[in-house]
């Protein structure tokens, strides 16, 4: 049980219904969002959604639809969990391995403490004036915090670009 106010709206089941109108509301999100939700305040109304047109087989056939995509979510969640705990224990390696408290078969001698500005270049980036729209939308890439927070291992794409004068003109 729940209560809502008229920003949201809920779809609430029917003796009829199954899992079937999940999934099928699930592969049109994108589609319903990007028609249904223009404006400055997006809302998708009780209206828009009761009018939609979607294809139903028989009820049987819906409930073995539901089945099958419930079966693949279960799998999905589990390599999810299986990935989760592979980065725990990835962790804990590297929290040994990275400290010396485990050594690798055949390495011995002690660790030396040294200056990461020792060695590697450490280099500190700059932004060029964002008021000077000279400086921007460009073809060199720009990497933000963002970009860095957004990506996964490497980044392929940034989102904002600079001209040569932003480059030239920016630290």
């Amino acid at each position: 049980d729940a209560a809502i106010n008229q920003a949201v709206l809920a779809i609430l089941p029917t003796k009829e219904s199954n899992k079937y109108l999940y999934y099928v509301l699930s592969l049109k999100k994108d589609f319903i969002i990007n028609k249904y939700t223009q404006g400055g305040q997006p809302n998708l109304s009780a209206a828009i959604i009761k009018s939609l047109r979607m294809s139903f087989p028989p009820l049987l056939e819906q409930q073995k639809i539901a089945q099958i995509l419930s079966t693949w979510d279960e799998a999905i969640e589990l390599k999810e969990k299986l990935i989760e705990e592979k980065k725990e224990q990835k962790k804990g390696l590297m929290q040994r391995l990275l400290t010396g408290e485990v050594r690798l078969p055949g390495f011995e001698g002690e660790w030396e403490e040294v200056r990461v500005g020792d060695v590697v270049n450490v280099i500190s980036g700059g932004t060029p004036d964002t008021n000077n729209m000279n400086y921007w939308n460009g073809r060199i890439p720009f990497c933000t915090p963002t970009d860095i927070t957004s990506s996964k291992k490497y980044i392929m794409k940034t989102q904002r670009y600079i001209t040569q004068s932003g480059l030239d003109n920016s630290s």
